[in-house]
């Protein structure tokens, strides 16, 4: 009876943390973008480069309308951990401050969808 009753209570536990977990809303952003590196040897290459920022932002329930919201500008997925959601741009930029911009326009549009919620 004992062991019964310490499982419920982790079974309720788990889904406590779940709850809130997802009022939390942690966010991966991520955007990417070229720019041109010379090598040793003299020869120029295009590289791309990964330029993430991490964003909270409280009240955030479901990631299901951002993909909808940017007009297909990102595509948002759930992470790993429950809390996290990964927003990543569907266009690789030219420079790294059109890439900024556009993490700076995912967080408007994550406010926008909180609130909305």
């Amino acid at each position: 009876m004992y062991n019964l009753k310490l499982f419920l209570l982790a079974v309720v536990t788990l889904f406590a943390l779940g709850a809130i977990a997802d009022v939390t809303g942690k966010f991966n952003i991520v955007s990417k973008y070229k720019y041109e590196k010379v090598g040793k040897d003299g020869k120029k290459t295009i590289e791309e480069q990964r330029n993430p920022v991490a964003y909270q932002k409280s009240g955030l329930k479901s990631d299901k309308t951002l993909d909808r919201m940017s007009k297909g500008e990102f595509k948002c997925s759930k992470g790993r951990a429950g809390s996290i959601y990964n927003v990543e741009a569907t266009v690789v930029f030219d420079s790294k401050d059109k890439s900024n911009a556009a993490n700076t326009r995912a967080k408007q549009i994550i406010n926008s969808h909180a609130n909305d919620e």
